[in-house]
């Protein structure tokens, strides 16, 4: 039987992946997330290739060190919220969507908590209370449906 934890990850289509930061017009902002900034629009794609072979590599490593079905110990775990971190953090700073990334971020560090046995431990919605919601809702209206057809699909994993 196949291993469902040993899947490939990443962009499926190399066709679909990004070129420019979301939309048309946003080819040239330059993202700063608090005193960090992030990939030059122009990188995007590149970045992503980057992220898509190290988290590749990193899983694969991780893989061979924790059988599957076994609790993991504490270097184990350790190393699983290590990997969990990068991926956010890369992905923030990667940063290849207009609008999504943090929500994406999330998705990504619960998947591969869940894919070693973890339950998520990241919310998706941060602010669930201040009407995020209904911005979210008008801004994928505003900008396609792209984004809320992926996280909509994802949601149901979690």
């Amino acid at each position: 039987m196949a291993n469902p934890r040993r899947a490939r990850l990443g962009c499926s289509r190399r066709a679909i992946c990004w070129r420019v930061r979301g939309e048309p017009g946003l080819e040239s902002v330059q993202v700063i997330v608090g005193a960090n900034y992030g990939a030059d629009s122009a990188n995007v794609a590149t970045e992503l290739t980057r992220f898509e072979a190290k988290l590749q590599t990193l899983v694969a490593e991780l893989d061979a060190l924790l059988p599957v079905g076994q609790e993991p110990d504490a270097d184990q775990l350790a190393a699983i919220v290590d990997l969990c971190a990068w991926a956010h953090a890369e992905w923030v700073r990667i940063h290849p969507f207009a609008n999504g990334n943090g929500r994406t971020a999330r998705l990504w560090a619960n998947s591969l908590a869940m894919r070693y046995g973890l339950p998520p431990f990241i919310r998706l919605r941060p602010r669930p209370n201040a009407g995020y919601g209904t911005l979210v809702l008008r801004r994928s209206k505003a900008t396609g449906n792209r984004l809320r057809l992926f996280s909509a699909d994802c949601s149901t994993i979690f």
